[in-house]
């Protein structure tokens, strides 16, 4: 017997509001208790200063466990609200809210443009985007979060791009990458947000709260749920929120937070309706929405949630991607643990085709290969609407709007890839390799690339002294301190390593600098000989600022293992720039009009020295890494066998959960050889 549960007695609970929400003035709001051994009618009453005044909601009404309620014009963070029996029983008990919650007047703002909206651009989640992308460019700006950004970006009001972090911070930079102003949440956020029609932006968190700010950052409204909100909310054009919470149900809210209706999934298992995609609205208004164990998606009416159709029988364990939508209605869907791609209905949700995009007949695929790939991402629609998917494989595939495979590319080894299409149709693809690629949309062929955080690894520790391709000097010192001189030799920034590290630490050692591309200087310190407990750190430092954003840390003895990397799915807009977030807790913007006489970082695979031709000198870096390979899983062949070189910068990394790829392996297959040398001619002089 739990608590409360006191035979032949009375009790009413209050269950809504729970304490700690943020309601609008004005909004509509379920108020919800539970009833035990009491059948007779109820009265609400609510207080704006915790519990010393009470003012009426309704009285004599009857017991259904809920009431709408219109929430009165006030301003007050110590609202309760309060359940009375209308005919008191002998010995009823209460059970009454404690922790108050807030009222505040609120109002929509005006109508502002946004240019990317939600995870996938719009809330049709085509991943198609108004813009041409650049094809070549140069890191414009960049900037740096605490912690990891693991979700996509949107871009909101005034051009500004939203960021979440799992700091628990919305972080709001402007065009230039300049901070506007950022929203603390308190707890880790963990997916995409969106932007409203009036520039307002909604988040979901850990907690189950929905947060709805302002264009300016400010706190709107909040509303609760029973579990995790890992979705990106749909935004409709009139201002209607539509999410889905781990609890099982989709929500639907006014523009100012009133709850219009919910909807939960009919199955007596709670895990089986856990909500982990993104809804989508088709283009007829209705609402598609699934849990991630079962197969089945739905189709919802936006005016009062009531099932317009379900699929039945569509294959796979449940519902990992959101639906995409095409323009004429026509909906795309991947299921968990499946390798087809589904085409359906959108009047009824029959199924118009299928295709198994692993079949071994139709692509270079293995019949002794699983065939429980899942697409954890979903598709993205071309302008001429062809539909590019990728499951947890290293494949991108191209299928017509009727169903016909049109080709099948090959990116590296990573496995899987978010991706985003841009007006002209090429296809960006954002992989765990922390690599961009850009293809184009005839053959699938690979346009331009802009290189992973370990890509050119074989130079990566140098010595003391290392040069950027800026001009710029960087020279370290045994005492952990590093130095930035600009090309004219003035110390631009000064940074002792040993002053970030705890004790006992911090007497460490520099051993070595080394450089990557796209703003990024490694230090590897260690301790000093003799050191009790000694350890090796890998310090990662932004080169404009000299701000340290990441610390690797390994027991001597240890390897450093670089974990595979997965970039946020590619937005681009405006001005042809291009956003996107790696590990190193950067978002990045890359710009063609940015490079004027700089390197560039998105380049041809072959323009190894990024001077937008395949000359000379990439033939010399790629005979640099001739005969070399980074395949770490397999070692007989590749590390230990003698007719391929190793370079001594494996005493210091060991990669072989990390996918690592040599400059001169264009085909990204871990291995430089004749392959990767006649695609450089291929392309010589071009």
């Amino acid at each position: 017997m739990g608590a409360y549960e006191v035979p032949g007695f009375a009790r009413l609970m209050m269950t809504e509001p729970e304490g700690g929400e943020l309601w609008a003035a004005g909004s509509v709001h379920r108020l919800a208790w539970e009833s035990r051994n009491y059948e007779g009618t109820i009265g609400l009453s609510y207080s704006l200063n915790a519990g010393t005044d009470w003012l009426p909601i309704a009285d004599d009404i009857v017991n259904t466990g809920s009431y709408q309620w219109t929430v009165p014009d006030a301003n007050s963070d110590q609202c309760l609200v309060a359940i009375a029996a209308h005919e008191e029983p002998a010995g009823i008990d209460y059970v009454q809210q404690e922790t108050p919650f807030t009222i505040h007047p609120d109002a929509v703002g005006a109508p502002v443009e946004a240019l990317w909206k939600t995870q996938g651009h719009d809330v049709q989640r085509t991943g198609l985007a108004n813009f041409a992308g650049p094809q070549v460019g140069c890191i414009q700006w960049q900037y740096h979060t605490p912690e990891a950004v693991t979700t996509g970006l949107v871009g909101g009001a005034d051009n500004n791009l939203h960021i979440v972090c799992e700091d628990g911070i919305l972080y709001t930079v402007n065009a230039d990458g300049e901070e506007v102003w950022q929203f603390d949440s308190g707890l880790e956020l963990i997916e995409t947000p969106s932007v409203g029609p009036d520039g307002s932006v909604y988040l979901g968190a850990k907690n189950g709260k929905l947060y709805a700010l302002d264009k300016q950052g400010q706190l709107r409204w909040t509303h609760n749920t029973g579990g995790i909100v890992y979705c990106s909310p749909a935004v409709a054009d009139d201002g209607k929120v539509f999410f889905g919470s781990q609890d099982g149900t989709l929500y639907a809210l006014g523009p100012d937070g009133s709850e219009l209706w919910r909807f939960t999934v009919p199955t007596a298992s709670q895990t089986a309706v856990a909500m982990q995609v993104s809804p989508t609205i088709g283009r007829d208004g209705n609402i598609y929405i699934g849990s991630l164990f079962r197969p089945v998606l739905y189709a919802l009416n936006p005016n009062d949630g009531s099932i317009v159709w379900q699929t039945q029988s569509l294959g796979g364990a449940g519902i990992c991607t959101s639906p995409v939508v095409a323009d004429n209605g026509t909906i795309y869907l991947n299921t968990k643990d499946d390798t087809h791609l589904l085409a359906l209905n959108p009047a009824d949700g029959t199924v118009f085709w299928s295709i198994d995009l692993r079949d071994p007949a139709i692509g270079p695929f293995d019949p002794a290969d699983p065939d429980t790939f899942s697409a954890w991402n979903p598709p993205a629609l071309g302008p001429d609407g062809t539909i590019y998917v990728s499951f947890d494989d290293s494949y991108i595939r191209a299928v017509t709007p009727n169903g016909a495979l049109k080709w099948i590319t090959r990116l590296g080894m990573g496995e899987g890839f978010s991706l985003t299409v841009d007006a002209v149709g090429r296809i960006y693809a954002a992989g765990e390799d922390s690599s961009i690629y850009v293809l184009e949309p005839q053959e699938g062929r690979v346009a331009s690339v802009l290189n992973g955080i370990f890509y050119n690894i074989p130079g990566l520790f140098t010595g003391m002294e290392v040069s950027g391709m800026d001009g710029r000097r960087y020279v370290g010192q045994t005492n952990t301190s590093i130095t930035a001189f600009d090309p004219n030799d003035n110390i631009k920034w000064q940074i002792n390593l040993n002053s970030t590290f705890s004790y006992p630490y911090n007497n460490s050692v520099l051993l070595s600098l080394g450089m990557v591309e796209n703003g990024v200087l490694y230090a590897l310190a260690g301790s000093p000989s003799g050191a009790a407990d000694p350890i090796k750190r890998i310090c990662i430092i932004d080169t404009q600022t000299g701000q340290i954003f990441d610390i690797i840390e390994r027991q001597v003895g240890s390897s450093f293992v670089a974990q595979k990397t997965s970039m946020s799915s590619p937005v681009i807009a405006g001005n042809g720039l291009l956003y996107f977030t790696d590990f190193h807790r950067t978002v990045s913007a890359v710009s063609a009009e940015a490079c004027a006489d700089s390197p560039l970082s998105l380049h041809h695979p072959c323009d190894l020295d990024g001077n937008q031709a395949v000359d000379f000198v990439d033939y010399a870096l790629f005979l640099n890494t001739w005969w070399m390979c980074t395949d770490y899983d397999n070692t007989q062949v590749c590390q230990y066998r003698s007719t391929w070189r190793n370079r001594p910068w494996a005493y210091y990394l060991h990669f072989n959960e990390a996918l690592i790829y040599q400059p001169g392996d264009f085909n990204r297959d871990y291995y430089v050889t004749l392959e990767d040398l006649m695609e450089l001619a291929e392309n010589w002089m071009n």
